[in-house]
């Protein structure tokens, strides 16, 4: 009897187990989603220690990492000035940005074929651009990188991706350059962040003609959510984001925050006090000056401030009756909205009857969007998506099997000529870990304090590895080397990376 009961119960808890570990596994996300990294981490290493089956081992090492990334990264919390937010849904949300009308593109389309792919909803092309960036799967592996054109002569180049093998097997979405085309802002779910997608920043070498290594925005830009959709408005005021922290899955945030251009960062360990600066409640309810981001394409003039204001009004009392229409009286609120449309339109006529030239089609569509979020001081105004559009791109240039005095030949429209590639030597970090899994909480943070590279997990033969890079010269990473053997962290190297970049 003993011998059956014994085996009854191992036959129930083989049986049990992975449902037990699916649980575990949802606590530790739940911690982690709830700021208590510290938890998650704890819970995490017990469940490490508990078993020997490698894909469990696997996916518990991939969840301490995210755990130990998110306390690591509250020591650098930033608190930034938030102006207002507002939820809308997923599928148009970035019509809802201060940008120009007509430049956000559904997809699928030319350059993103993919007909839904989870946050992806369009493709950025601005104004008379002659550079784009975007997002689109790559056709053999499905991971979405983040690829580059220019216009040369009367084509665009072939599309290349900008980040190569330092993104092969994550997902980057939302490519946005900052105004001086300087910084490029990118959510990616692949690379050092605490869970679900970050937001990065790359900066351009002019020397070396290259993007930089991405570095996580910290913070709470980044959060255990997704978090994408990065941009800094032309007038320097604003820095929006968006986010589905707090929300429904067909549903996010735009976050709306004053622009700092030197934010001072500190550390946060209270749990309570981190969930208060996830949130992101604005701070205040003043009126925000929002005009030059929302019409900035409009000409400056005593009449068209008349028509500018009375459109105010109509998308004011518009966006009242879609709010609050179970709060006011809608049908004399319908007819206060009837009137301004009617001295509108006045107004249009004295402009045809008078001569006064200016796109009076921007002006209509501009009193017909639909807004949200005056009661925030900010008004968030819908614009139109972009239509159909057909770009013609050059041939990719062909693989040759020689390349002649480390030279190639690079194939424009209209001419051919001979280019010799750029080589620069980069230096990585490289730590075998002292458990053989995982490093610990205090080699991060002194990783940490030291660097904001990404740190990427990886294994060879089966050994863990870390990797933390690019640094410019080797004696960067000597000092975090010299610093981790403080830690107990004594399995560490120098890489030497070439790396080949185009003029």
């Amino acid at each position: 009897m003993k011998t059956f009961a014994k085996a009854f119960f191992l036959v129930l808890t083989t049986a049990l187990y992975p449902l037990l570990s699916v649980r575990a596994q949802n606590a530790a996300d739940s911690l982690r989603k709830a700021y208590d990294f510290a938890g998650a981490i704890e819970l995490c290493e017990k469940q490490i220690a508990a078993t020997e089956d490698s894909l469990e081992l696997e996916m518990w090492d991939a969840s301490l990492i995210l755990a130990q990334n998110g306390l690591s990264m509250t020591d650098y919390c930033l608190e930034p000035s938030v102006v207002a937010r507002v939820c809308l849904p997923l599928k148009d949300f970035q019509l809802f940005y201060p940008m120009p009308g007509g430049t956000w593109h559904p997809v699928p389309n030319q350059l993103d074929p993919s007909d839904y792919d989870g946050l992806a909803q369009a493709v950025y092309i601005p104004r008379n651009a002659d550079e784009i960036y975007f997002s689109a799967p790559d056709s053999l592996t499905g991971f979405r990188h983040i690829y580059q054109t220019a216009f040369q002569d009367t084509l665009w180049s072939a599309p290349t991706t900008i980040y190569g093998m330092i993104t092969e097997e994550s997902n980057e979405i939302y490519p946005m350059l900052s105004p001086d085309g300087r910084t490029l802002f990118f959510a990616s779910d692949g690379l050092y962040g605490m869970g679900g997608y970050d937001i990065y920043s790359s900066t351009w070498d002019e020397q070396n003609r290259s993007w930089s290594m991405p570095v996580n925005m910290g913070f709470p830009f980044s959060s255990p959510y997704d978090d994408f959709l990065y941009y800094d408005t032309p007038d320097g005021k604003y820095s929006i984001f968006a986010s589905n922290r707090g929300t429904s899955r067909d549903s996010v945030y735009i976050y709306v925050l004053k622009y700092d251009s030197s934010p001072i960062r500190k550390s946060i360990d209270q749990i309570d006090k981190l969930r208060e600066l996830a949130a992101l409640n604005p701070r205040t309810t003043s009126t925000i000056d929002n005009t030059s981001a929302l019409r900035s394409e409009i000409v400056n003039s005593p009449e068209i401030q008349e028509y500018s204001l009375q459109a105010s009004l109509v998308k004011a009392l518009r966006d009242s009756i879609y709010r609050f229409h179970d709060q006011i009286d809608v049908a004399e609120m319908q007819t206060r909205l009837n009137d301004a449309i009617k001295s509108l339109q006045r107004l249009e006529m004295n402009f045809l009857s008078s001569g006064i030239n200016f796109d009076l089609s921007s002006l209509q569509k501009e009193s017909q969007r639909q807004v949200v979020g005056t009661q925030s001081g900010f008004t968030f105004s819908k614009n139109e998506p972009g239509g159909a559009f057909s770009l013609e791109f050059q041939e990719p240039e062909p693989q040759e099997e020689e390349a002649p005095q480390d030279t190639r030949q690079r194939t424009t429209s209209r001419r051919t000529r001979t280019v010799k590639p750029i080589e620069i030597i980069k230096y990585n970090l490289i730590i075998t870990p002292a458990n053989g899994r995982s490093l610990t909480s205090s080699a991060i943070s002194t990783i940490r304090r030291m660097t904001s590279n990404d740190i990427i997990r990886h294994s060879e033969d089966g050994v863990v590895k870390f990797k933390i890079g690019q640094f410019n010269s080797s004696d960067q990473v000597q000092m975090i080397i010299d610093a981790l053997e403080q830690c107990g962290e004594t399995e560490c190297s120098i890489q030497e990376e070439t790396i080949t970049v185009e003029p």
